[in-house]
Formats: C-alpha cells, sequence, structure tokens
C-alpha cells in the first residue's frame, strides 16, 4: 500500500485499454441546434421530428442508450443537469462549444454506466456538489460543498475523448468520486480551472476512491467505510494524450505549511494536484491509473503542482503510472 509501492508508479506495465459504452440494439438519438432547433414534444422521443434548442430541455428526456448530438455551433447550458440511474448516455459534438451560463451550471453523473463525452468544449463550468473533503471552519464533523464542471459520483464505464474542460471560475474541471470499470479519458484538455488563493477549489481533474460518500456528515461516527467495492475496486482509469495547463488548486482557508495526515474522515482533497489528483482511501483495492504522453504546464496548487497521489486508510494493491509525460513551470 502507498509509500511500500513507490518502485510500481515506474515500472508497472498499463493493461490495454479497452473499448467502452457498447452499442445497443436500438439508440434512441436526441438532436440539439442551438440555431434552428425547438424545445417542444416533438424534438424528444418518441416524435424526434425536428432537433431541439437548449441542452437543459434535451436533457429533460433521460432514458437508458440515449444519445444526444450536438450541431456544431455554440450551445448554452443554463441550469445545473443531473443524469441519475440510467444505462448507456452519449453526448457528442463536431467540436461543439458548451458554455454554462450561470456558471453555477454543469453536468453530473450519478449512478450511470457506459458513458461516452466526445468533441465537446466544455466552458465556464462551475456546478456546485457534494464533496468527501472535511470543512474546518466547523468544530462539529461537515463535510465541504466542491465545484464542478464536470461530476462523477459511482458510475462505471467512462469515456471521455476529444474534450476539453476550461475556464471554470472555483472549479475542478472533472470530479470523479467512486468511479470504477474502465476509464479512458483520451486526446482531451483540462485548462484555466482556478480557484481565488482565499477559496477552496480549482485544478484540472481529481479522482478519489473514498472513505467518506459525498455529503455524509454522519461518516465521522462509522467505524468503516460504506463505498460498495464495485465502485471503489478493480478501476482501471487510463489518460492517453491529454493536456493539463493553467489550473491552480487551493486549499484557501484550509491552508497551512503543515500537511495533515490523512486518516479515514479526516480528509482534505483541497490544494492537492493543480492538474491532476488521485486519491486512494478507504478500503480501494486494485485500481490502476495510468497517464501516457500527457503534459502538465504552468499548474498551481499547495501541494502537488503538477500531479499530486496519496494512498491511505486500508487501501491496498493499488497502483499509480505516470509514463513519457512532460512536467513544464509547474
Amino acid at each position: 500500500m502507498g509509500c511500500s509501492e513507490v518502485v510500481l508508479l515506474w515500472l508497472c506495465i498499463p493493461v490495454a485499454t479497452l473499448p467502452l459504452v457498447v452499442e445497443a440494439s436500438e439508440w434512441t438519438n436526441v438532436i440539439i441546434d442551438s440555431r434552428v432547433g425547438n424545445d417542444n414534444k416533438s424534438c424528444l422521443p418518441p416524435m424526434l421530428i425536428h432537433p431541439c434548442k437548449t441542452m437543459s430541455y434535451a436533457f429533460s428526456y433521460q432514458q437508458d442508450w440515449t444519445g444526444y448530438l450536438l450541431r456544431p455551433n455554440t450551445h448554452v447550458l443554463n441550469e445545473s443537469v443531473t443524469f441519475a440511474n440510467v444505462k448507456g448516455i452519449k453526448i457528442t459534438g463536431a467540436n461543439s462549444s458548451v458554455r454554462c451560463r450561470p456558471s453555477s451550471a454543469g453536468l453530473a453523473f450519478v449512478n450511470v454506466s457506459q458513458i461516452l463525452l466526445s468533441n465537446l468544449n466544455f466552458s465556464g463550468c462551475a456546478a456546485k456538489h457534494n464533496s468527501t473533503s472535511r470543512d474546518y471552519k466547523y468544530s462539529n464533523f461537515s463535510l465541504s460543498h466542491i465545484y464542478a464542471g464536470l461530476y462523477f459520483y459511482q458510475c462505471l464505464d467512462v469515456n471521455i475523448t476529444n474534450t476539453s474542460v476550461a475556464d471554470g471560475p472555483k472549479a475542478v474541471g472533472v470530479v470523479m468520486y467512486n468511479t470504477a470499470g474502465t476509464v479512458l479519458v483520451s486526446n482531451s484538455v483540462f485548462a484555466n480551472n482556478s480557484a481565488h488563493y482565499k477559496d477552496s477549489g480549482g485544478g484540472g481533474f481529481y479522482a478519489e476512491f473514498s472513505y467518506c460518500t459525498p455529503g455524509d456528515n454522519q461518516c465521522s461516527n462509522r467505524p468503516t467505510t460504506i463505498v460498495p467495492t464495485q465502485y471503489n475496486s478493480n478501476a482501471n482509469y487510463t489518460f492517453v494524450s491529454c493536456r493539463f495547463g493553467g489550473n491552480r488548486a487551493s486549499d484557501g482557508a484550509h491552508h497551512s505549511s503543515n500537511f495533515i495526515l490523512p486518516y479515514r474522515y479526516d480528509h482534505n482533497a483541497f490544494g492537492r494536484g493543480g492538474g491532476f489528483s488521485v486519491f486512494f482511501n478507504g478500503d480501494a483495492a486494485s485500481n490502476t491509473v495510468s497517464l501516457l504522453n500527457c503534459s502538465f504546464n504552468s499548474n498551481a496548487a499547495s501541494w502537488g503542482s503538477g500531479v499530486f497521489v496519496e494512498f491511505h486508510d486500508n487501501s491496498t494493491n493499488n497502483t499509480f503510472l505516470l509514463r513519457n509525460s512532460v512536467m513544464l513551470f509547474n
């Protein structure tokens, strides 16, 4: 566990990447066109006569094996949308731009499997979500909130390709809690997601196999983690040819020049990993995270400006690999 496996950071062999998003026999495809679409029932199944105009309206339809195709123009996401308890979600574009207005908008996936995001450019997204980091402003135990452009909780099999998440105010570009199966992120960019030094937040990509579940303010009373094994074990994360640049992770009021040793619920992920961070906490076991041919440029953080990796609690047999990657000016 942890420090005993430092050698594996450089010598382990990456597992082969596998195709995600298995093709269902029948996909329902919803088209979104911000220029000529119309938001009414005839743009949704079963009619599908014409494109929808807005993402929010199209995303109101959530069923298994649904694809959403964004036409190649600028789309505005005007609220935070959560996909929950479905299987098979594809959101694809043609270098389509998604701007969050207001910035409190974003996308979340909760208990979703088989997710594909491709050819999308998200900007200015910072939706508020539950986190696993302790809020040290209060004497009684409570967990902080976190801001994110894309947020995943207890999901399985995620593919993000040719996608960027940038310019999130106070936000982490992508947050993944207890997301397992095969996670493949390729040819994607996470840039300029920053928090002011007085705020807690920011960073390019943050993944965690946790001890507490996000928002569980009773976690300190539990003798063991309640995270299901399905979501904290045997995951394979592979990042290929990704760029992490200009992100800043701040721990704000929690900042200390002394690194507090984390233990169970006494955990703080803020300010760790400006470009990329991963935490193997609780009973996380046999997970592999590989970053291959990636670049980390001009990121900042209180701890680990480019990359931050942490092993603690009863986590066992987890592996982190960084290979053929470039670090500059972090």
